[in-house]
């Protein structure tokens, strides 16, 4: 069987009763035409299997079966623990980060301070000989100062940052400790799958306990077993078997197959319409049409 669609059915009304409750849940979901399970899952351990009860609308949709199932799932703290885990390794990395760019703006102050004090000798031997004046110094000491206090400013930055981003960190791990606390194992649930079908094989036009009890016969097996509403929705019911079908009318007409064996049988004939009926029919208008000199001829 193909794949189930996974249905979102939140809760559309609420009936409370002395000894339990009535949950109603309701959802949308688009059916392709085939035969396809539609799955709700997560619903609570503690419901009832007996009474779950399900119903589909939709323009050719047929509900053919509706299963409950007890199932397993990783327990929604443990999902919140990976979460986490995950968002402290990211304050880390932040952290980490911030750490890296203070070691850089540290070492551009030093370089600064080494630069400021060799600056100063030579500035100072070249006024002393003359090949410098005092507005040079100071324009090397504007240069200096500038850079100086910018990186100094930096630094105040990046300090403020470092203490949020630790703060955010001591309170990722502290609610990582508090989830791996609580967390547990497994928790079960359950899962509501149902079976529906959109196609032509949803239109059944006749009750299952009359195709159980006739002779059932069909124009094409191979559309049948995969369109013919009658004999899916019996099928699938556990009703029938496949075997049901005893023949195709073309069998029959040749005589490879017995359609009625007494007067009491009662004989199903489904059909669902296949090529060469419509080319044998289009056939026989045609030659009639031609005894009788009617209609006209339309070249294309």
């Amino acid at each position: 069987m193909a794949e189930g669609t996974s249905l979102d059915g939140p809760i559309t009304a609420v009936t409370v009763f002395r000894d339990g409750a009535r949950v109603q849940r309701t959802g949308t979901v688009n059916v392709e035409p085939r035969l396809r399970p539609v799955v709700i899952a997560g619903l609570p351990a503690s419901l009832d299997p007996a009474s779950v009860r399900v119903a589909a609308r939709g323009a050719g949709l047929a509900l053919l079966d509706v299963e409950v199932h007890r199932r397993y799932r990783t327990d929604p703290l443990r999902e919140e623990t990976t979460r986490l885990r995950s968002e402290v390794e990211r304050c880390r990395d932040l952290v980490q980060e911030l750490d890296d760019e203070d070691t850089a703006e540290q070492a551009r102050l030093s370089f600064l301070g080494h630069l400021s004090e060799s600056a100063a000798t030579a500035l100072a031997r070249a006024v002393s000989f003359g090949r410098a004046d005092h507005d040079d110094l100071a324009r090397m000491a504007g240069h200096l100062s500038a850079d100086t206090g910018g990186a100094l400013s930096r630094r105040r930055e990046i300090g403020v940052r470092k203490r949020a981003a630790r703060r955010e960190l001591e309170a990722a791990e502290q609610r990582l400790a508090a989830a791996e606390g609580r967390a547990g194992g497994a928790v079960p649930v359950t899962e509501v799958s149902v079976t529906v079908e959109a196609s032509a094989a949803t239109t059944a036009e006749i009750d299952i306990p009359a195709v159980v009890k006739s002779r059932f016969f069909v124009d094409y097996r191979s559309s049948t077993i995969t369109e013919g509403g009658d004999y899916l929705r019996a099928l699938r019911a556990g009703a029938i078997t496949p075997e049901h079908i005893l023949g195709e009318i073309g069998e029959v007409a040749n005589g490879s197959k017995m359609g009625r064996t007494s007067p009491r049988d009662v004989t199903l004939y489904k059909s669902l319409g296949i090529a060469p009926q419509d080319l044998a029919s289009a056939h026989y208008v045609l030659q009639k049409a031609r005894e009788r000199g009617m209609g006209q001829v339309i070249d294309f």
